[in-house]
């Protein structure tokens, strides 16, 4: 039976133009062309099993999830991003970002590269405050395109920094919890893992 899983719709945010990011990001927009190397790592942590990490100059450009343990598919998803860049493995340089990226409150500094719609979107998961949600439907309405719903949910589908541009916090208008690049399972584990109210 297919498991249907539902967010308490008291904590839906129903407007998101009264809301600053609390994330600490420094966002830097880059051309991907333009990218020589990209440094990555496999990490494992407690919360979320094995995380794939990326970064550009010591800058975040990557975080995904490794899906059933499949490394080389993960890889392949970050490869496609930065599609002319070397790329380099060091699980112990990479684990020491990740660290710091983490367990410190300074700015994290970020780069992403994408279309002008699909940074505004990604930017725009940014103001979710942790323990919240929002659905597809008002983030199109906060970027005044009412009509854009679907292209949101490809922008939000394409978001390449999971968890610190928090894309698992946006919702069907239904309350459903929706798609995810890394599995509806993978979704639901980290709004349980951020709130206690989500129901079946």
């Amino acid at each position: 039976m297919f498991l249907i899983m539902k967010i308490d719709k008291k904590y839906i945010i129903n407007d998101l133009n009264n809301l600053s990011s609390k994330l600490p990001l420094s966002i830097e927009i880059i051309d991907a062309d333009n990218v020589d190397v990209v440094e990555y790592g496999i990490i494992l942590t407690k919360d979320y099993g094995q995380i794939l990490f990326g970064s550009i100059d010591n800058k975040i450009c990557y975080l995904g999830f490794v899906v059933g343990n499949s490394v080389n598919e993960a890889v392949d998803k970050l490869c496609k991003r930065w599609e002319y860049a070397q790329f380099i493995r060091d699980d112990r340089k990479i684990s020491t970002i990740f660290k710091n990226v983490f367990n410190d409150m300074n700015i994290m500094d970020i780069v992403l590269s994408g279309t002008k719609f699909q940074i505004n979107v990604w930017k725009s998961l940014c103001l979710i405050p942790e323990g919240e949600v929002t659905t597809y439907g008002l983030i199109a309405k906060y970027l005044k395109n009412e009509l854009a719903v679907r292209a949101v949910g490809t922008a939000i589908g394409n978001n390449p920094i999971s968890i610190l541009i928090p894309c698992h916090r946006v919702i069907k208008s239904n309350r459903e919890i929706g798609n995810y690049l890394w599995g509806r399972d993978v979704k639901f584990k980290i709004l349980k893992l951020e709130t206690k109210n989500i129901s079946h």
